[in-house]
């Protein structure tokens, strides 16, 4: 497959949408992608659908030209003055920016994703306020999301798949290691530089496993209804790094086939889908796959999360044997922690019970043989017959002589 990436100058970016609306809005957030358009006009407020703050300056940053617009609000390519370096600069939205107990948790999360330095994580650089608009400071990735890259160059091959995927899963096992997850883990999030490097974003939002805070950031710690996974849905606030791997299957299985697995009128209508419908194959969504490609995506993608890969590892470890075209390997412990699973086992033990015990009662009613057969007596050597065998095993008494 070419590597070339698409150029991400301003003249390429306006001949093509600039967000895929599917993959950026998030559930409840209910913005659009729109163009840029660049102004000078700084400090002005907007509404959130369609401000543009191009040419803004705030604090030692200076807003260059809005990039994307997403549910936390809108990400610009920005300059660092100071040290005349090239950033990327996520303003939060008008209506986020009026939540006290949010801006509190952005700020600790900011601080924590600003430790996470990792080659494929996308680096935080820096957070604040001026002029009463939130901000974080992020690395600004030479290339495009995989998202984009999907829609310019089709659908990807089973080994560039499996590759972005590997290097995606060891930047979100290096985060769980400090203790965040993502929760909203989808391919306009996986940043692709023209080397071939993938690097997450999007982590300075992204949950602290450690917080106690009952804070569920509606509209934005839902993600994105496609990937979603089904826990997800319902407790937004609790889940564990698991929702990330069914987001991840969900993403190869968009990555290979170039399409994504429910669509519907709604994003209620899709959340549902991922809640209560088998995730599609590969071939019919119209790409067939390698056995061991679906069964992979299968585990990945499993409604509860006890039957998903239980942690990074152990994900790791399968997915470099499916690199190598061998199947997942079946980890039984973990087929008997699904409830499912052991319903299924329980049912049919019983059902064995029963038929062994209801056997004998469906057997006709009949009497045994009492006749019994005893071998014939070995003819002797002279070949006369053999002499009748004792009808009993008592020793003969001889009779007295008169």
């Amino acid at each position: 497959m070419d590597e070339t990436l698409p150029d991400p100058s301003p003249k390429s970016r306006r001949e093509q949408p600039e967000v895929n609306p599917g993959d950026e809005t998030q559930l409840g957030a209910g913005q659009q992608a729109g163009m840029a358009t660049p102004t000078s006009r700084p400090h002005s407020t907007f509404q959130a659908k369609d401000r543009d703050l191009s040419g803004t300056l705030l604090g030692d940053y200076r807003l260059v030209r809005k990039l994307a617009v997403g549910g936390m609000g809108e990400v610009y390519e920005g300059v660092q003055l100071k040290l005349d370096r090239q950033v990327a600069i996520k303003l939060l939205s008008e209506e986020l920016s009026h939540e006290e107990e949010f801006l509190a948790r952005f700020e600790r999360e900011a601080k924590s994703a600003a430790a996470l330095n990792h080659p494929n994580v996308v680096q935080v650089y820096d957070f604040g306020q001026a002029h009463g608009h939130y901000y974080f400071v992020m690395e600004l990735v030479d290339g495009t999301d995989l998202a984009e890259f999907v829609k310019q160059h089709g659908k990807l091959t089973v080994p560039d798949a499996l590759n972005y995927l590997e290097q995606a899963v060891a930047a979100l096992k290096f985060a769980v290691e400090h203790a965040i997850i993502h929760r909203d883990v989808k391919p306009a999030n996986l940043m692709l530089t023209r080397d071939g490097v993938v690097k997450v974003s999007d982590l300075g939002l992204a949950k602290k496993l450690t917080d106690d805070s009952d804070v569920t950031m509606t509209g934005v710690g839902m993600g994105s209804p496609h990937f979603l996974a089904p826990e997800q849905a319902d407790d937004a606030a609790h889940v564990d790094h698991r929702a990330d791997v069914y987001a991840l299957g969900v993403m190869l299985l968009y990555l290979l086939s170039g399409r994504r697995p429910f669509e519907g009128a709604s994003n209620f209508s899709v959340v549902l889908a991922h809640a209560n419908k088998p995730l599609p194959t590969g071939g019919e969504l119209g790409t067939p796959l390698p056995d061991e490609v679906e069964r992979f995506i299968k585990r990945m993608t499993a409604k509860r999360p006890e039957g998903r890969y239980q942690d990074y590892d152990e994900l790791l470890t399968d997915l470099r044997r499916v690199k190598a075209g061998l199947r997942p390997s079946f980890n039984w412990q973990q087929f008997f922690r699904d409830p499912q699973h052991l319903q299924r086992i329980a049912l049919g033990t019983a059902a064995i019970i029963i038929v062994a015990l209801a056997a004998p009662l469906a057997m006709p009613n009949k009497k045994p043989a009492t006749t019994i057969r005893l071998p014939a007596w070995p003819a002797d050597k002279a070949g006369s017959e053999a002499p009748s065998r004792p009808k009993s095993d008592a020793p003969s008494k001889k009779r007295p002589r008169r």
